[in-house]
């Protein structure tokens, strides 16, 4: 990765390629991980960076992926930045499996690999960088690292140990985060009907069916048998019921659905009640 210049020194071009560079490249592009918002994921990790930052006391702090020719910050604490060139990247030098699990360069200046690197001799003038390795299913996406303008020398043992789990912590949610978009991707394009209902509210059913349960047996115990359920009590008991379907309601339904039930694929089922929505359908 380097150049020799005029004989007089060298001229810092970047960390090397890791061989299975073609086949890393093809996993981050497909997390969606580089260019797919998730406010989730993106809250998690300003999260950790912000967590790290205090506790280890630096200035700076991100979460780093590195594709093709930049490094995208998807979390950055003190760097007025969102991205760099690849060529300037410190995080580029974790993508190597030889490093070790997390690299430490105390002295950017004493550094051969960063003596010359532009993040290093010009704004933010960088002299630390300790960052551990994103790993997501054995692919190295970037790292999760600390920096600052001065030189350290006090990381230890537990410093060192929380970065490495800051970064799992972040591989861990860029693989759910990608589970999940695959499986929307997938249930989208399927010709089976798909549909989402609230847990919640099957959950407060389940709490009123108990509820009632206990009333009626109460209700029971204090009149005779023959005279448990009048009239007036189904009737109520039947509105209860409706009312409680009616809290069913629906977070997500596919196209196949629509079409299987009879819908135009224009019509929008969110928020709408599952209870609703069938009768709907069998009326049709």
């Amino acid at each position: 990765p380097y150049v020799i210049v005029d004989g007089d020194g060298v001229s810092y071009s970047g960390a090397p390629k890791p061989r299975n560079e073609k086949e890393r490249l093809l996993a981050v592009r497909a997390s969606g991980i580089l260019d797919v918002e998730n406010k989730d994921a993106d809250e998690h990790f300003d999260l950790l960076t912000s967590i790290c930052a205090t506790a280890l006391r630096v200035p700076m702090c991100l979460v780093s992926i590195v594709g093709k020719n930049k490094q995208v910050f998807r979390a950055n604490i003190g760097l007025d930045a969102t991205e760099t060139n690849r060529e300037s990247s410190f995080c580029g030098w974790t993508l190597l499996p030889k490093e070790p699990k997390v690299l430490v360069v105390e002295d950017a200046m004493q550094d051969f690999r960063f003596q010359t690197n532009e993040l290093v001799l010009g704004p933010p003038h960088l002299r630390f960088y300790a960052g551990a390795p994103i790993i997501v299913r054995g692919v190295r996406f970037g790292s999760f690292c600390v920096l600052d303008t001065k030189p350290r020398h006090d990381m230890s043992g537990e410093d060192l140990n929380l970065l490495t789990r800051c970064a799992d912590a972040c591989a861990k949610t860029i693989e759910k985060t990608a589970m999940q978009m695959f499986c929307m991707d997938a249930i989208v394009d399927s010709d089976r009907g798909f549909m989402l209902v609230s847990l919640g509210s099957l959950d407060k059913k389940e709490e009123d069916d108990d509820c009632r349960d206990e009333e009626v047996k109460e209700e029971e115990e204090r009149i005779p048998d023959e005279y448990a359920y009048n009239r007036e009590d189904q009737e109520n008991m039947d509105e209860d019921e409706e009312e409680r379907d009616a809290t069913m309601s629906i977070v997500y339904a596919n196209k196949a659905t629509k079409r299987l039930l009879g819908f135009s694929k224009e019509k929008n089922f969110t928020g709408e009640s599952l209870y609703k929505l069938f009768s709907e359908a069998s009326a049709s």
